[in-house]
């Protein structure tokens, strides 16, 4: 990259790369935090794993505790809200009608998230962020300001219509100070959040650790966010872009394979490992797939437009069968 094309990153059909770059690393997260609770029955109980109690365990516990819990759903949904805002510029340009469209997306979303739900991981968003956007949608007129005033919840429709992703280059101070305050309150409230979950669980200092990282966990995942875009947008960005682009513009069809191949290893359907893993074997095992379906992303988004669920649920989206290969036409 060079210092022109750094403050601008590229963008891929369309999508800013560096967002795409951002889903990426909101997807190993996820994966982080879900995959431990399809390891373990203990898991987010508050009782300790009699099994795997070595200061390596704790240690790794604390890791994710601090680091991961309650922080990358946020991003997550943050990305989200985003791509509506995304979608209805879209829209806007293509001079089609949006609400019937994302009203039949919202529709797959819950589709595929109720299967999801019920076949693979209980903890699934996708039903979550399938009623979420009908709120997007009758927001979707409201000023800015006005947004801002009615709920600090409909701040990604706020950061939208700012295009505060567009541009990177031009937020680099906004960003700088975002990792400052993100980091230090972030990471202090992410301690005292594990300590209370896994030293005193079930009182009252837990109740008040989860209060303090409901404020804190936000700034952490703002902290993340404008690290990863800084990284993404300098002159070695592209790299970044590089491992994390194609594996987050594949995020749902990326999630859902998750759960899968979690299911398969420590579930009834396969293996059935639950609860015979340590740890820091179960952090490998989530690293380990990332880095799998990081590469695999990448040589299958050399040939295709889409992921095979990003196509479905496009196709479903807007009633016609968008084109897949690269270099097909789309249909007339």
């Amino acid at each position: 990259m060079t210092t022109a094309t750094a403050a601008t990153p590229g963008r891929a059909a369309g999508r800013p790369a560096h967002v795409d770059a951002l889903r990426g690393f909101a997807l190993l997260g996820i994966l982080i935090v879900n995959v431990g609770y399809l390891a373990s029955t203990y898991h987010g109980t508050g009782l300790e794993d009699p099994g795997f109690a070595s200061p390596l365990d704790n240690a790794v516990r604390w890791f994710v505790a601090v680091f991961f819990e309650a922080k990358f759903f946020l991003l997550f949904s943050f990305l989200f809200g985003y791509s509506f805002t995304l979608q209805l510029s879209s829209a806007g340009r293509h001079g089609v009608r949006f609400a019937p469209r994302f009203l039949r997306r919202l529709a797959g979303l819950f589709v595929l998230g109720t299967l999801h739900a019920v076949l693979l991981f209980p903890g699934d968003i996708l039903t979550t962020y399938a009623i979420l956007g009908l709120i997007l949608l009758a927001a979707r007129r409201l000023r800015p300001r006005t947004a801002v005033r009615t709920a600090v919840t409909l701040f990604v429709l706020t950061a939208g219509r700012q295009q505060a992703l567009g541009d990177v280059a031009r937020h680099h101070r906004t960003l700088g100070r975002l990792q400052w305050a993100g980091f230090m309150l972030g990471l202090l409230g992410g301690v005292v959040y594990a300590h209370a979950s896994l030293r005193h669980p079930g009182g009252a200092y837990q109740i008040l650790a989860l209060g303090i990282d409901v404020i804190t966990a936000p700034l952490l995942a703002a902290a993340y966010a404008a690290t990863v875009l800084r990284l993404a947008c300098d002159r070695h960005g592209d790299r970044l872009i590089a491992v994390l682009g194609p594996a987050g513009r594949m995020t749902l069809t990326n999630y859902l394979t998750q759960s899968l191949v979690c299911s398969l290893l420590f579930t009834g359907y396969g293996a059935a490992l639950v609860g015979d893993v340590p740890p820091l074997g179960v952090l490998a095992i989530a690293l380990v797939l990332f880095t799998a379906q990081a590469l695999a992303s990448r040589r299958w988004m050399r040939r295709y437009r889409y992921g095979p669920l990003e196509w479905l649920l496009r196709a479903w989206t807007a009633l016609t069968w968008p084109p897949l290969r690269r270099g097909e036409n789309a249909p007339r």
